[in-house]
C-alpha cells in the first residue's frame, strides 16, 4: 500500500493557522493598540509569544463584556489579565478588575453591613423625603453637622423601610467617617456569645478586639432591635457595655426596631429584673429624643 506524506499538509494547516491567530491580533483595534502601545514587539516576538497573546485577547473581551460581579465563571474570577515583556518573553499578571476593587473598597468602610448587597449603592438621596422619613433625614444631618448629639430610633412594622433607610444613612456617613458597623442586632448578640463562652483562647481575643470596636466605631447601627435573646449576660457584658460607653463617647448609634423601647425593655425586665432594665431605659432615653415610627408601605 502506498503510503501518503503529511508533512507539507501539516506545514501548511501550521502556517495558515498561525497567520489567521496572528490576523486576528491585528484586527481587533483595541487588543493590538494594547500590544503595540505597551509590548512593542516585533513581528518573530508576536509569533513566538501567540498562545499568551491569544489568552490576554479572550481574557480582554470577557471582562469588557463584564457579565456581571457574581457571573464572572473565569478560571481567575474577578481578576484580568495584563501583560509584560521581560526582553525575552511576554509573562501574565493578574490584578482585581474594577468591580472588585469597588466591592473591597465598600466593605473597607464597614466592619458588618448586616443588609443585602443590593443596597450597597443608596444613600441619602434614595430615600423619599416624604412625611416622617424627612424628618429623621433633616435629624440625621443635624447630627452629623454636630447640631444635635442625640441618637436615632426607628420603629416598624416589616417592609416599613426602617431597614432601608438605616442602610442608605449608614452609606452616607460611611464615606466620610469609617469603619461604620450596621448590624442585625440578634445575629451580632449570638456572634459575640459564641466567642465569649468558647474555650479556645484566641476567641476570647477576638471577643476583646469585637467589643472595642463596636464600642469605638464612629456609627453603630444595632437592626431589629430587641428581636436579641434577651439574658442577664446579653445585658451586663454585652449591650449595655457597648452602648454605655458609645454614650459616653459621644459616637453616633442608630436603632432600627419592630417595637419601642418600653416594649423592649417590658422583655428585659423579666430577664434582668427592675433595677438593671430601669439602667438600660435611662441610657436609651436620655440619648434618644424620639422614636420615630414608619408606617408599612410594603415597597422595601
Amino acid at each position: 500500500m502506498k503510503q501518503v506524506s503529511l508533512r507539507g499538509y501539516q506545514t501548511y494547516n501550521g502556517k495558515k493557522m498561525l497567520e489567521e491567530a496572528k490576523e486576528s491580533l491585528r484586527s481587533d483595534e483595541a487588543v493590538y493598540a494594547y500590544i503595540r502601545d505597551k509590548l512593542h514587539l516585533t513581528n518573530g516576538q508576536v509569533e513566538d509569544n501567540l498562545a499568551v497573546l491569544l489568552d490576554f485577547q479572550e481574557d480582554f473581551h470577557y471582562c469588557d463584556s463584564c457579565p456581571g460581579f457574581d457571573k464572572c465563571d473565569k478560571n481567575e474570577p474577578h481578576y484580568q489579565m495584563r501583560l509584560n515583556y521581560d526582553g525575552k518573553m511576554v509573562v501574565r499578571e493578574f490584578y482585581a478588575c474594577p468591580k472588585l476593587k469597588e466591592k473591597q473598597e465598600y466593605a473597607a468602610r464597614f466592619l458588618r453591613h448586616d443588609f443585602p448587597d443590593e443596597w450597597n449603592n443608596k444613600d441619602a438621596r434614595s430615600v423619599d423625603w416624604d412625611g416622617e422619613r424627612k424628618k429623621i433625614l433633616v435629624e440625621f444631618q443635624n447630627i452629623v453637622k454636630g447640631k444635635s448629639d442625640k441618637w436615632l430610633y426607628i420603629k416598624g412594622n416589616s417592609r416599613s423601610g426602617k431597614s432601608f433607610i438605616l442602610a442608605a444613612l449608614a452609606n452616607t456617613f460611611s464615606l466620610t467617617y469609617s469603619p461604620v458597623a450596621f448590624c442585625d442586632c440578634a445575629t451580632l448578640v449570638e456572634r459575640l456569645k459564641t466567642y465569649a463562652f468558647s474555650k479556645r483562647p484566641d476567641d476570647k481575643e477576638t471577643l476583646a478586639k469585637a467589643m472595642e470596636a463596636y464600642s469605638n466605631c464612629p456609627l453603630l447601627v444595632l437592626d431589629g432591635f430587641g428581636n436579641e435573646f434577651k439574658s442577664e449576660y446579653v445585658y451586663s457584658a454585652l449591650l449595655f457595655p457597648i452602648l454605655s460607653s458609645r454614650r459616653q463617647k459621644g459616637l453616633l448609634t442608630a436603632f432600627g426596631s419592630d417595637f419601642s423601647i418600653s416594649e423592649i425593655m417590658g422583655e428585659y425586665k423579666t430577664k434582668i429584673g427592675q433595677l438593671r432594665t430601669k439602667q438600660f431605659e435611662n441610657l436609651l432615653k436620655g440619648a434618644i429624643d424620639k422614636e420615630y415610627e414608619l408606617v408599612n408601605l410594603g415597597v422595601y
